[in-house]
């Protein structure tokens, strides 16, 4: 299992109601600038034994909590906070709200940033550790590389059948109620995806752990990676690549 899937699975062992829900939209648009409506939930049972933890690990020098996976606030006030020292980078808050909904509380975030890197660097606030990369190819078209993807991967191929079959019913009963979505909607026709569905200009994700693929749509992410290709015809957008996430 990958690193990423351990942490949302260890987010998921301490609740027993559910893991966690991120839903995130990303507009491109043709002067180069980007909006993003972000939308992430967690079982406030999983909140409140996750903030126990790391009150126990501040008493305790010896206790270290270290996560691969998304650091999500619900405090509204932090939120403000941090996209407020983002705004020099290009990035304004729009909008935020925080609410509670059938024992899950949830967070609306929308953003606009003056370019998809403002966006990267901001989309790790909001639970995408790994940004995005946006390059242009010999043939004039452009490259949305997601970065983070390929740790959906892990090492299955060094399992026998019965190993991985015994690991994903492991991590069905860890991580039920995970559901992670993306869409990216660009300024020309989409040409070309990996690991994601296109429709026009627009091209979409989703990893849904009761999907009967889940396991095959991440491993296969792990493998090859989640990029779009789209037409250039007609724009110059900034090209850039995302930093290193901090480990």
């Amino acid at each position: 299992m990958s690193k990423w899937m351990l942490a949302l699975a260890g987010a998921a062992l301490l609740a027993t109601g559910g893991c966690i829900k991120l839903d995130q939209e990303v507009t491109l648009k043709a002067d180069g600038s980007a909006d993003v409506k972000t939308v992430y939930g967690m079982s406030e049972q999983a909140i409140a034994q996750l903030e126990a933890m790391k009150e126990m690990a501040k008493k305790n020098p010896n206790m270290k909590m270290q996560s691969t996976g998304p650091e999500l606030s619900f405090d509204e006030a932090k939120i403000r906070e941090e996209f407020q020292k983002q705004a020099a980078e290009g990035v304004e808050l729009k909008s935020c709200k925080v609410e509670t909904k059938d024992g899950w509380k949830f967070a609306t975030i929308e953003i606009a940033c003056k370019d998809l890197g403002a966006a990267s660097k901001a989309g790790r606030a909001t639970g995408n550790k790994g940004g995005f990369s946006l390059t242009k190819n010999a043939d004039g078209n452009y490259v949305l590389d997601l970065g983070g993807a390929k740790e959906l991967g892990g090492d299955n191929d060094k399992l026998t059948p019965e190993q991985k079959a015994q690991q994903q019913q492991m991590a069905k009963a860890m991580m039920a109620g995970m559901r992670v979505a993306m869409k990216f909607n660009l300024p020309g026709d989409v040409l070309e995806t990996t690991s994601l569905e296109k429709s026009g200009r627009s091209a979409s994700l989703v990893l849904d752990i009761s999907d009967d693929k889940f396991f095959e749509k991440s491993e296969q992410m792990g493998k090859k990676g989640a990029q779009v290709i789209f037409s250039g015809k007609g724009l110059n957008l900034k090209e850039f690549k995302a930093e290193p996430a901090a480990k």
